[in-house]
């Protein structure tokens, strides 16, 4: 065999497997995925209360049912953001900057650990700012296997963050992951993974996951 059908061949794998992957990455950024029929339809962005705008993470699946719950939460435009979705993901971008408004993100408090809700931490970093002009800061629960980034705060059981009258009072419950519940204001908000939108859980292996 002559070493330039070699050449041939070898480029026309490695020119399929790259135009896979590029489709492949486009659909996953761009194409719009839709929910299972049987989920009741949810808006992309909803005011739940005065204080609280829920923002769907853009990511509907098995798991994630109509997308992942993240929330702003605050008042006078300063807004915390809780859970940030998937990395690499320009349509929750764009509707999270859509519920923003003029407003400004003065931190990134992440429930736990899984890919889709602190996954896109960095992409909200470089698209927002706070009151100050900085990348807003993120705050975790530890996890001892994950490495610790400049940019993330640890947090724990108890700790309160207090903005423009609104409470955030983090409680550990060992439920789900590291760091599970968030109360805002009097209980007028909790927010933790394994509860959906629609009251209902998605159960794998006798765990909730959303």
């Amino acid at each position: 065999m002559h070493w330039w059908v070699l050449v041939k061949r070898y480029f026309v794998f490695f020119t399929t497997c790259l135009i896979g992957y590029l489709k492949y990455q486009y659909s996953r950024r761009f194409t719009k995925r839709k929910p299972r029929d049987d989920l009741t339809p949810i808006d992309d962005v909803t005011q739940v209360h005065p204080n609280v705008i829920r923002i769907l993470g853009q990511n509907p699946g098995p798991f994630t049912l109509q997308g992942t719950n993240t929330y702003l939460v605050g008042s006078n435009q300063k807004m915390f953001l809780i859970d940030a979705g998937e990395p690499n993901n320009p349509r929750y971008i764009d509707k999270l900057r859509e519920a923003l408004g003029a407003g400004t993100i003065e931190g990134i408090i992440c429930t736990h650990w899984h890919h889709d809700h602190l996954g896109g931490c960095q992409s909200v970093r470089e698209h927002f700012r706070t009151s100050k002009g900085d990348p807003p800061p993120v705050y975790k629960g530890k996890h001892g296997s994950a490495a610790r980034k400049d940019y993330c705060e640890y947090i724990a059981d108890g700790h309160v963050f207090r903005q423009n009258g609104v409470t955030l009072s983090i409680i550990d419950t060992k439920s789900h992951d590291e760091l599970a519940e968030l109360r805002v204001q009097e209980h007028m908000l909790s927010a933790y993974s394994n509860v959906t939108v629609t009251g209902r859980r998605a159960e794998v292996d006798g765990k909730s996951s959303t």
